[in-house]
């Protein structure tokens, strides 16, 4: 067959993915130009895009949304403690157990063994399977100790917080890092928590370990579940209840951890939420705001829109490789046959699910039966998209090739201008994803569509959003930078930048446009020249340009600087040394920096990826203070719901930091750390998994808005529910 795929400029009909929506308000007068970003009179235009955290600084100036918000769910669990030491009396007493985690434990071994398996069979414990201990009781040689699980002293985990006793035990020098095998001898130890309820009843309890683990609850055997088994039952009583823990190590880790979560039908308590919208595929893809809607990313290949005012679903796009080729090339015998109708099903199911999600929108979240026929159908859709790819594959492999990525949920913020929508896709092996960029108007109508192919994908997916440069797009993925003509599509240059993750930012310097890309390297947005660069230790976060500083991963310059010919100079400002910017005791998960930074005052506030925040002083040039965020408590799980990846947002007078597990910690800006809020979006699944939250909020007027892997919240302000 002949190269299948044109790069295409004019419009190509896509599918069918509609539900009735009204036209979008018009642009308001020259008025709105003024209004600060985050005001409810602002409006997005060709000179003040909206995109990746709004304009780029994540700051909302105009916004004044509620510092206190919840949805929490009733029953039980919501009154879980647990605590190490033994009980004195029934009344509740220990550390709550707010997303559902045991963190505080006695512990006792290790136990050297010779084969952890055949030893595990067999008690090394006394009535092992309803210890009762207290801190200090011996067990031969060792005693029971108190260890309490933080963020700080996780070793090599990519699961829950856990109880890690490679690092209890000092081993951490001999676990597993990659392509360095573990050194962890055979042994066994024991863990211990005592865990209050207010009542008696059901509840599901899941424990999962590095190795080799068994477990008892109330003297009750739990089983320990494979990886995508349901979490069992277990029968809770009012008062103190016992969990024991037997962990044998591995050669490369040896921790463990134990999850309570409730039993659907869950019912929930709120405050100041207004709204929530299932989606119609998960992502994790930041929103924008354009006047009257909300446009944001799902699955690989969605591009959603829904009503600001209410939620409201109004129309759906899908963006996949089979979209962005032409009618006659879809016309092809090879895919006419057999993509064709599975294209015609795939745009019917996923009108359905539209259609499903904008009939169930309840605070309280969907009844069981209305939550497992929409799974039922978003794994249909799935199963759909991959056998779209497979047939595109089979007629054009050259083309069509696979991503090597695992993050499988769309990534990328969409950016407008007030009359277009802009957003780009990228696939992997189990989904209909492309590397496609588009453009919409705000009703949905397709003005243009690229596709990128043979561009790879990257191993963790792709992280960079487009940015409005006047006429022009810029996009960077995979080792490459993008630029593209704005109306029609055309690509104007590209380069081999090294890119490979976080967001350009764009700047003027003597009349010259400037994109500054994550790899800290300047190009001339004209003709893609590079005009400066310099070596600095490449992470995921994205630059930030405000206030006259340049910030990359450890070094700020003044900004404009100035342009000489082809050559840009810029004044340093700082160049943090390597363990600067780190929490001292960390792991390098734990100090790793997924979220970008946010400068507000002269001071950058960096949240790392393990939980913890570092303020430092622009001008002084140095660290303002460290602090680990126990108060976040995230999961830390590796790959597909890091710990903290959504970066920190000004509304107003305040900073938001939002973590995997839907906990927002609401700071006031200083020199100090000043918490004022705490607050929760729970949400589970009927398998007991809660919704992960990686995207990055946005702020306008009284309200912010959430996109969390599986629904859209809004809150605001006097929503009692």
């Amino acid at each position: 067959m002949d190269r299948l795929l044109l790069l295409i400029g004019a419009c190509v009909v896509t599918l069918a993915l509609v539900t009735a929506a009204s036209p979008c308000r018009a642009a308001p007068g020259p008025e709105a130009a003024k209004a600060p970003l985050g005001s409810t009179e602002f409006y997005p235009s060709a000179d003040r895009p909206v995109g990746w955290r709004g304009d780029g600084t994540g700051r909302y100036p105009g916004a004044r949304p509620p510092i206190t918000w919840e949805r929490r769910v009733k029953g039980l669990v919501a009154g879980l403690r647990c605590q190490a030491a033994k009980p004195k009396d029934d009344g509740a007493a220990g550390l709550p157990m707010t997303v559902g985690d045991v963190n505080e434990w006695l512990i006792v071994g290790p136990f050297p063994v010779e084969k952890v398996t055949k030893e595990l069979a067999d008690p090394i414990l006394d009535g092992e399977t309803e210890a009762r201990p207290d801190a200090g009781e011996k067990v031969g040689a060792n005693a029971w100790a108190l260890h309490t699980v933080t963020m700080i002293n996780q070793g090599t985990s990519y699961g829950r917080m856990v109880l890690d006793f490679a690092v209890a035990y000092g081993m951490l020098e001999k676990i597993a890092r990659q392509n360095h095998p573990g050194t962890i001898e055979p042994l066994i130890a024991y863990g211990h928590s005592y865990v209050w309820s207010p009542e008696a009843g059901k509840a599901r309890l899941r424990l999962m370990s590095s190795s080799t683990l068994k477990g008892w609850f109330n003297g009750k055997p739990v089983k320990v579940p494979g990886q995508y088994e349901p979490s069992p039952e277990v029968e809770v009583l009012k008062g103190w209840n016992n969990l024991v823990v037997k962990c044998g190590s591995s050669s490369s880790e040896w921790h463990v951890s134990a999850h309570v979560a409730p039993l659907p039908p869950y019912e929930y308590e709120t405050k100041n939420v207004v709204w929530m919208t299932r989606m119609p595929g998960a992502g994790w893809s930041s929103p924008i705001l354009v006047g009257d809607r909300l446009f944001v990313s799902a699955d690989m290949a969605l591009l959603v829109c829904l009503s600001k005012a209410d939620g409201k679903i109004l129309w759906v796009r899908h963006n996949g490789a089979y979209d962005s080729i032409s009618e006659a090339e879809r016309d092809a015998p090879a895919l006419k046959e057999q993509v064709a109708p599975l294209a015609a099903r795939l745009g019917a199911l996923t009108e359905e699910l539209v259609q499903a999600c904008n009939a169930a929108r309840p605070l309280q979240g969907l009844a069981p039966a209305v939550e497992a026929a929409l799974d039922k159908k978003l794994r249909e859709k799935g199963e759909l998209e991959h056998k779209i790819v497979q047939e595109l594959r089979k007629a054009d492999k050259q083309n069509f090739k696979d991503t090597i990525q695992h993050a499988c949920q769309s990534t990328a913020t969409p950016a407008s201008d007030g009359k277009y929508v802009y957003a780009v896709y990228l696939g992997s092996g189990k989904s209909d994803g492309a590397q496609t960029v588009v453009c919409y108007d705000l009703d949905g109508r397709k003005v243009w569509s690229q596709y990128l192919c043979p561009v790879e994908g990257a191993e963790h997916g792709c992280h960079s959003s487009p940015v409005i440069v006047g006429d022009r797009l810029l996009f960077g993925t995979c080792g490459k930078l993008y630029c593209f003509d704005r109306r029609t599509g055309k690509t104007l240059w590209t380069d081999r930048s090294g890119f490979t993750g976080g967001t350009s930012v764009v700047g003027t310097v003597d009349g010259t446009t400037v994109a500054f890309t994550p790899n800290s390297q300047a190009f001339r947005v004209a003709d893609g020249k590079v005009l400066w660069g310099i070596k600095e230790p490449l992470n995921q976060c994205s630059p930030i340009l405000a206030d006259g500083v340049l910030f990359f991963d450890r070094s700020a310059f003044t900004f404009p600087g100035t342009l000489a010919g082809d050559v840009l100079k810029m004044d340093p400002l700082f160049k943090a040394g390597e363990k600067e910017l780190e929490v001292p005791g960390g792991t390098g998960f734990f100090n790793s920096r997924i979220a970008s930074p946010l400068l507000v005052d002269g001071l950058i506030y960096m949240v790392l990826e393990g939980g913890a925040l570092v303020v430092y002083d622009v001008k002084a040039a140095k660290v303002v203070y460290r602090k680990v965020l126990e108060a976040l408590n995230p999961r830390l799980t590796w790959v597909f719901n890091v710990g903290v990846c959504s970066s920190p947002v000004l509304a107003g007078k305040y900073i938001y930091m939002t973590d995997d597990q839907g906990q927002t910690l609401v700071l006031e800006p200083g020199r100090e750390y000043k918490q004022l809020a705490r607050d929760l979006f729970q949400s589970y699944t009927a398998f007991g998994d809660q919704d992960q939250f990686e995207s990055t909020p946005v702020a306008e007027g009284g309200r912010l808005y959430f996109h969390g892997q599986h629904t859209f919240y809004c809150v605001g302000e006097g929503y009692p529910r």
